[in-house]
């Protein structure tokens, strides 16, 4: 047999076939056959994904269909596929492994590969493969994260975490506490229906109320639940908030096990989070009865405080039958028994293993930071922490992150407290998980935000760590992108449409970018403070009442349409369009500057090509136009300086 890379994402464990000598397979209208077990959820999967694709027969073997999806173990994952002249063939252990091997199949027949031969052997790497959405900051509606999911089943990520509360909104529908439910909230019976709808693709709902910080929205509707005195408003704006609730106060705890009950009845998983992450410890350092408690306690500091909060809240919990997950700031020496999730750069992860703790990696994966796909997928969530440090600070010195490299340096107080821990010492990294926080976020503009970038994750915590390729990923993310469930530029290009936009301007935006990191989301004058050492109370240009409809809210992070131009030399065609774009007038002079750049670093390229001009004098004004317009980065003199540079046009 022929080895070569299969045209799906995530890449499969193990693939074979004879691509010289095959011929495609000749479909009838979709059939199904179960030869052991059958099960309901897997037949109107396969009906729902495949019933119009004419993909023939397919026997479906499922050893046991009974085993939980939050019970399954990584081979009750696994699959095999063989695609005979008679029929497709899928066997598994689980329901959970013959919907991966289904989800393949929908990526294979809509690439065309249905071939006699094709033989897959897959299984996952991790068993937790996840996406955190933040909808509280912006709420997203029910239909839309139900098309999310559809998304990730098809991808093998399986499970979904919704942020519900934040400083700027509380989005559970709870019957108990009315008081504190945002105006755009999810009911109860939503959300149930929306976890059936996760489980029956093979999906995993767990659902995350912050605590104590992130709390401004509950105080401003319950200051009986913070430190005596203390009082806030409902806030619009972001950043971290002072509001915190009061550990001393017993109520406190009442309020707390009551929501954890009434979110244990609507979301069935065993797993909740309950945040943790970036409390400020000033009203409870200013708070003389919380000083007299915690010397009662014998509570050293606000971070001994935080963990006997964190502490009584995983006992709750665990008495209701739940795991807790916390954001990485509730490690501590007597923390509790937990999973915890790493955000604050790589170190925190091996912090959390050597406490014996288990961890879901998430530090090199924030998708609101507008990286590229490739900055995302080099990170392995396994690699030991001294390659993990040596690939963060490489960032630094991508170009792509120039305007904010020397701000991003804020990150390595994150590194306070590393440890360094042998290979085969502490508990188990149990998996990744992307993030998206919703600060630039809302619904209309999620599609751009998700995809591209959430298949190179999707395949990075799936895959085998040798699976690393990057220009292969990014050859079967272009077939993945033209699929329609999936084609990001058709979404944005209707956007552009309805901003008015002339068809040569709507197609010229493609060649621009987001700025990276939090530059927008700071703003100029926030973002030179950070650099300082300093920020608060620098006011930030967002706030949630901001609306995000401008274009660069809907261009995707990554143009992909300037990776089309890494190689070729001919860009007479694209030199047109960015000339007649540049002729019309267009509503924001940022990226209408970003647009003339992205030509002008054509027409050198063309100079350099035509050999009318020397490298290095190239080069020097390729740097020039790669520096950002406001909020808007150009794409091509960055691809371009980058394909000079490697020699590629000789």
């Amino acid at each position: 047999m022929t080895k070569r890379t299969l045209p799906i994402i995530p890449q499969p464990l193990r693939s074979d076939y004879s691509p010289e000598t095959v011929v495609s397979k000749n479909s009838s209208p979709t059939q199904l056959k179960f030869a052991k077990e059958h099960d309901v959820r897997v037949e109107k999967y396969a009906l729902d994904y495949l019933g119009n694709q004419c993909v023939g027969l397919i026997n479906l073997s499922i050893e046991d269909a009974s085993i939980d999806l939050a019970s399954v173990e990584i081979s009750g994952e696994s699959y095999e596929l063989r695609v005979l002249e008679s029929a497709i063939e899928i066997s598994a252990e689980t329901s959970w492994g013959a919907i991966r091997g289904l989800a393949s199949l929908w990526q294979i027949a809509k690439q065309g590969g249905l071939q006699f031969g094709l033989l897959i052997r897959d299984e996952p790497r991790f068993l937790w493969r996840g996406l955190m959405l933040d909808v509280a900051r912006h709420f997203i509606p029910l239909k839309t994260l139900r098309e999310t999911v559809d998304r990730m089943s098809l991808l093998k990520l399986n499970v979904l975490h919704l942020h519900l509360s934040d400083d700027q909104g509380f989005r559970f529908g709870s019957k108990k506490y009315p008081e504190v439910v945002s105006e755009d909230f999810y009911s109860l019976q939503e959300l149930k229906s929306l976890a059936t709808y996760c489980m029956d693709r093979g999906v995993r709902l767990i659902p995350e109320i912050d605590l104590p910080g992130h709390v401004t929205h509950i105080v401003a509707s319950r200051p009986d639940l913070a430190p005596t005195g203390r009082t806030a408003n409902g806030t619009q704006k972001f950043g971290v908030h002072k509001a915190c609730l009061d550990p001393s106060n017993e109520n406190v705890f009442i309020f707390v096990r009551v929501l954890i009950e009434e979110l244990s009845d609507v979301f069935p998983d065993p797993f909740i989070h309950l945040g943790g992450d970036e409390v400020d410890p000033s009203w409870w350092s200013g708070d003389p009865i919380i000083k007299s408690f915690m010397k009662e306690n014998r509570l050293s500091n606000p971070i001994d405080l935080q963990n006997y909060f964190f502490r009584r809240l995983v006992e709750i919990a665990t008495a209701l039958g739940k795991t807790v997950i916390g954001w990485d700031e509730v490690l501590h020496p007597e923390m509790p028994s937990c999973v915890v999730q790493n955000w604050r750069g790589c170190t925190t992860r091996d912090r959390a293993r050597a406490l014996g703790r288990d961890c879901i990696v998430s530090s090199p994966y924030y998708l609101d930071l507008n990286y590229p796909s490739d900055l995302h997928y080099q990170f392995d969530p396994e690699e030991n922490q001294n390659a993990m440090l040596e690939r963060e600070d490489s960032l630094l010195d991508d170009p792509r992150l120039e305007h904010v490299a020397k701000a991003m340096e804020w990150t390595h107080q994150w590194r306070e407290g590393a440890i360094s821990l042998e290979d085969e010492e502490g508990t188990s990294i149990i998996g990744a998980e992307a993030c998206l926080w919703s600060e630039l976020v809302d619904a209309n503009c999620l599609f751009a935000r998700l995809w591209p970038r959430l298949p190179c994750l999707a395949e990075r915590f799936w895959s085998a760590p040798s699976v690393k390729d990057i220009n292969d990923f990014y050859w079967r993310l272009s077939l993945l992108m033209n699929l329609s469930e999936f084609n990001v530029r058709r979404s944005v290009l209707e956007k552009l449409r309805e901003k008015k936009l002339s068809p040569e301007q709507c197609e010229a935006a493609l060649f621009s970018e987001p700025t990276k990191w939090y530059s927008r989301l700071l703003g100029a004058e926030a973002l030179a403070s950070r650099i300082s050492g300093t920020e608060m109370p620098i006011s930030r240009p967002y706030s949630v009442s901001t609306k995000l409809n401008r274009i660069v809210d809907f261009l995707p992070s990554e143009s992909l349409d300037a990776l089309r131009y890494k190689e070729t030399t001919d860009f007479i065609e694209l030199k047109k369009l960015l000339s007649v774009a540049l002729e019309h007038d267009w509503p924001e002079e940022e990226i209408r500057m970003s647009t003339e750049k992205n030509l002008e670093a054509v027409n050198l390229l063309s100079k350099y090509i035509d050999r009318k001009i020397e490298k290095n004098s190239v080069l020097r004004q390729l740097n020039r136009l790669c520096l950002p317009d406001g909020e808007y980065i150009p794409a091509l003199p960055l691809l371009l300086k980058k394909s000079i540079s490697e020699n590629r046009y000789g």
